[in-house]
């Protein structure tokens, strides 16, 4: 897969939560190679942390994960953001 021809210049920032390592490492790698900002958190509240220090434009989180669910873990982003 290629990715787009840059129509502009505009770069979106991406916070990746999953508590497998390499998910996180595929998906980020996937979304820099399409001109993309990406960070990564293995854990819920490390990204609620980078979440509340810092402007995101897409949140993609796994739904299950050891401590705090992603669903739990959009609930507590939106009573902040």
């Amino acid at each position: 897969m290629n990715p787009p021809s840059e129509t502009n210049n505009q770069k979106y920032t991406i916070l990746i939560v999953d508590d497998e390592p390499y998910v996180l490492e595929s998906v980020a790698l996937l979304l820099e190679r399409f001109g993309c900002n990406v960070v990564t958190s293995g854990h819920p509240p490390e990204a609620l942390r980078k979440l509340q220090s810092n402007r995101f434009d897409v949140v993609l989180t796994d739904i299950k994960m050891l401590g705090m669910s992603g669903i739990e873990l959009l609930e507590q982003i939106r009573t902040f953001d």
